[in-house]
């Protein structure tokens, strides 16, 4: 006779055979590292190997097709056009590149203006620049002459209060003097860059007037 109590000899371990303890439940041998395996299905702890989940494969092949879709890139004329640099790399009538034009029909307001939209037939981008440089800036010299020459030369014969409304007809030039250097810098500076800048108003007009700018 045992002495040990909890011990049940040769019935305990016959029990623990035909699994009347622990219900059948048999601990799985053999299984592959980093997985777990329950009611004959066996899953990995990491995503990135495949396994067999009945009939269906999953793991591999699937994150293989969404990293194909997640690295799609669209092509370069696609790109261009959303970015609105689209004609900034195309072929030019003078031979020139289409930034060096862009840039010196800014340069001389809208002067070079009219030149490059009068020589330029093919490239989209350099139309579109020359065609706004005419519109912004020939508004511009149009105001600023009106205000300069005409109301500041009528407010003059104005007796008493006419120094007082020239004085203020001068600070209004001065300001849309700034105002002009400062849209013209940065025009040209977009335009060096290939970035087709619309400006309200007169780029609706030049986009019409230069047969739709950026097209390829």
């Amino acid at each position: 006779m045992s002495t040990n109590p909890y011990q049940r000899g040769g019935d305990a371990d016959q029990t623990n055979q035909q699994g009347g303890y622990y219900g059948g439940y048999q601990p799985q041998q053999g299984n592959q590292p980093g997985s777990q395996q329950y009611g004959g299905h066996q899953q990995p702890n990491t995503g990135g190997e495949d396994y067999q989940y009945g009939q269906y494969t999953y793991g591999g092949q699937q994150q293989q097709q969404q990293q194909q879709y997640s690295t799609y890139q669209p092509p370069a004329s696609a790109r261009a056009r959303s970015s609105g640099s689209a004609g900034a790399g195309e072929s030019t009538s003078t031979g020139w590149s289409a930034r060096t034009e862009a840039v010196v029909s800014y340069l001389g307001f809208f002067i070079t203006g009219i030149v490059f939209f009068v020589i330029e037939r093919r490239n989209h981008f350099v139309r579109f620049c020359a065609t706004q440089s005419i519109l912004l800036f020939g508004s511009i010299a149009i105001v600023y002459w009106l205000l300069h020459y005409v109301i500041a030369g009528f407010f003059g014969l104005i007796p008493l209060i006419g120094f007082i409304l020239v004085g203020l007809v001068g600070l209004i030039t001065s300001v849309l003097g700034i105002i002009t250097a400062v849209l013209w810098i940065f025009l040209m500076i977009q335009a060096y860059r290939g970035v087709q800048v619309k400006i309200p108003f007169f780029g609706d007009i030049a986009e019409r007037l230069s047969g739709g700018a950026g097209k390829p």
